[in-house]
């Protein structure tokens, strides 16, 4: 008998936590997992072209999360499964919620999205979610933390059980990254300049406010090194962005793009990739950035990104300043460490990891 897994989704947009669960979704055994998805939202579900036919995809279709509730219970008790995923904080809500209206012999795996103690403190309910990660949250048989510094910060803060939690690094498919990295259309207008890109969520975690900032702080080295600055994504604090650009009078030095289908093809491109975030929990467009063989610098921040960056050798490329040094552009830095990249990232060994944990679960006793 093949294990019953449900995955619930908010949405299937392009975001970190998504792409996450379309690489699980196109690697995992068909043989020993009979698969469905769940998505909540009729709202952005780009990925979703990417879901092969013979995984139960079930979208409920609703505007806004909570009042989907009704129906992902009367889904879920249909479906009855042996495990239900969720890889987004506000789905593991709900479903630590639902829990005892379901069957007894159903297990729980959440995957953390975020460092929780610093990451909960940008949304609307920072004490909601405290006490959520204090109590309902254990009601998990499983967390997955994306890194290190996030298993260790649900543990030291909120007094988690260590036995209940398990470190599995993001999936990055290569031989898709290699594939989109074929198209040979160059996406910036003036190629003769120094592109920088920073991709990502525009909220306040990526920091671009701060990276907007330094541009002004440090104009005489932009216009030095020519440099355009090009951001790729979309977001909540878009619109503030391109006006706090203007307001700075920096509009000739940046881009806002927007969110890209093949944000590849600017990697493959561009002079350098900056990753500005004030916290991470396991930046997945530095591990794209890190494939595509990008020229890297990052913030010192809170999260995964150090171990990434000790595991392909870029430690030195992370600043405590955006300062626009003369090194980032007078500089080539030394190959990036492919191997420890591929031996630690790659989607189909990451998800094995994942059906290890699996089955895992499913075999633990209540």
């Amino acid at each position: 008998m093949k294990i019953k897994i449900v995955f619930v989704m908010s949405t299937l947009g392009t975001g970190g936590a998504e792409r996450v669960i379309s690489n699980i979704l196109k690697y995992i055994d068909r043989n020993i997992f009979d698969v469905s998805l769940i998505i909540l939202l009729d709202d952005s579900n780009d990925y979703i072209k990417h879901i092969s036919q013979d995984i139960t995809l079930i979208n409920l279709g609703h505007k806004r999360t909570r009042t989907s509730i009704v129906d992902l219970i009367k889904t879920l008790r249909k479906l009855e499964p042996e495990i239900v995923f969720s890889s987004l904080r506000g789905v593991s809500l709900i479903l630590s919620l639902i829990k005892p209206l379901l069957k007894a012999k159903t297990k729980f795996i959440f995957r953390e999205e975020n460092t929780p103690s610093i990451s909960i403190k940008d949304t609307s309910t920072p004490n909601l979610y405290n006490l959520y990660y204090k109590t309902l949250y254990r009601k998990a048989d499983l967390v997955i933390c994306q890194s290190e510094f996030m298993k260790n910060d649900l543990v030291k803060e909120y007094s988690f059980p260590l036995d209940k939690t398990l470190r599995i690094y993001n999936p990055v498919d290569f031989s898709w990254i290699e594939e989109m990295n074929k198209i040979t259309i160059n996406p910036f207008k003036n190629p003769e300049k120094k592109n920088v890109i920073v991709v990502g969520r525009m909220a306040n975690q990526k920091g671009i406010d701060i990276l907007l900032k330094s541009i002004l702080k440090n104009e005489k080295k932009i216009l030095k090194h020519d440099v355009m600055l090009h951001f790729l994504g979309d977001g909540e604090l878009l619109n503030e962005y391109k006006n706090m650009a203007k307001k700075l009078k920096i509009s000739d030095y940046v881009e806002f793009v927007g969110r890209q289908e093949n944000p590849f093809q600017w990697m493959k491109y561009s002079d350098l990739f900056i990753l500005s975030s004030r916290y991470e929990g396991l930046p997945n467009s530095l591990l794209e950035a890190a494939a595509s063989n990008c020229e890297i610098i990052t913030s010192n921040h809170p999260g995964g990104t150090r171990e990434i960056m000790k595991l392909i050798d870029r430690e030195e490329f992370i600043v405590d300043e955006l300062d626009w040094n003369e090194k980032w552009f007078s500089e080539r830095q030394k190959p990036i460490n492919k191997l420890n990249l591929i031996d630690n990232f790659e989607a189909k060994r990451i998800v094995k990891e994942y059906e290890r944990a699996f089955k895992l679960v499913y075999n633990s006793k209540k």
